[in-house]
């Protein structure tokens, strides 16, 4: 449900953006990664990504002022973004029990 709430908020918005539909959205670039982010860092659910995108526009929105206020280039977002994606895939390959075997051979190996 949340899914299909979040669709057309987003379809309302986009169709809505500059009172035409564009096919590019170039006002808004990566706009549908930063979704797929937001519902990552939210577990996929509608609390946990109420929390995450109240954290991201935190984010997004600190990026555009922090080069004002700080000698801090604001390209520092991207590498927080990237790392976010990463600690999000670690998690998820260990919940998947990747990790697992690897674990279990160097185990074997110091027992011999």
């Amino acid at each position: 449900i949340s899914g299909a709430l979040a669709g057309l908020a987003g379809s309302g918005y986009m169709l809505s953006e500059q009172y035409k539909y564009t096919l590019s959205f170039s006002g808004t670039p990566g706009i549908g990664w930063d979704g797929m982010l937001i519902a990552l860092l939210g577990s996929h659910s509608p609390v946990g990504i109420f929390f995450a995108a109240i954290f991201y526009s935190v984010l997004k929105t600190g990026s555009d002022n922090i080069n004002l206020y700080t000698n801090v280039p604001n390209e520092i977002i991207g590498l927080i973004q990237s790392l976010i994606i990463l600690f999000l895939a670690v998690k998820v390959l260990g919940d998947k029990g990747v990790f697992d075997s690897l674990l279990k051979r160097k185990h074997v190996k110091e027992v011999k």
